[in-house]
Parts: structure tokens; C-alpha cells; sequence
């Protein structure tokens, strides 16, 4: 597992890291690069890569939120969210080439 503090951070880590990452799990809103624009980069540089959002504002604000990406709300359940995550790594790509 690869743990960054933010946007800009996790860039720079997986541009670093040679091994694969099968799922990204970021914050939509972030300081500096926000969690949007991470999901767009890394889409872009590791095809393939699965993605949740999670966010505690309103859904309604981030109009750049692609549908087909899960959202997970916060206060975060443990338990809801490890079901998420089985339940996405077991799908095809989440996201569709950008």
C-alpha cells in the first residue's frame, strides 16, 4: 500500500513506484492537486487504474466527478468501504480512457 498526503504527493509517488497500482483511493478535495485532477493524471499514465472518491460535500459541487467513478461519502464505515474496494477490483476498469 503507497499512502501520500496529497494530490501533489501522490503523483510524484507513483511516478516513482515501477510496480503496478490496481486501485486509487483519494479525497476530492486536496490541496494542490485535488483528487479530480490526480484521478484524470493517473488515468492517463496507468491505464487500467480503479478509482474511489471520497468526499464529505455535497456530490453536487464537483461537476467534473465522471459517473461511472464510485463515491463514498464521509464519515467513512470500514466495513462498507472494504466492500467497495472487493467489489471494485473485481470489475473491469472503472474508468474509461481520457
Amino acid at each position: 500500500m503507497l499512502s501520500a498526503a496529497d494530490g501533489h504527493e501522490g503523483l510524484e509517488l507513483s511516478r516513482g513506484y515501477a510496480g503496478p497500482i490496481d486501485l486509487l483511493i483519494t479525497d476530492v478535495q486536496m490541496p494542490r492537486v485535488n483528487g479530480v485532477e490526480l484521478c484524470n493524471c493517473l488515468s492517463q499514465e496507468r491505464p487500467g487504474i480503479k478509482v474511489i472518491f471520497l468526499t464529505g460535500a455535497r456530490l453536487s459541487e464537483f461537476a467534473a466527478l465522471d459517473a461511472a467513478v464510485p463515491v463514498v461519502s464521509k464519515p467513512i464505515d470500514g466495513d462498507f468501504l472494504a466492500r467497495k474496494v472487493r467489489a471494485i477490483l473485481a470489475t473491469p476498469s472503472c474508468l474509461p480512457n481520457r
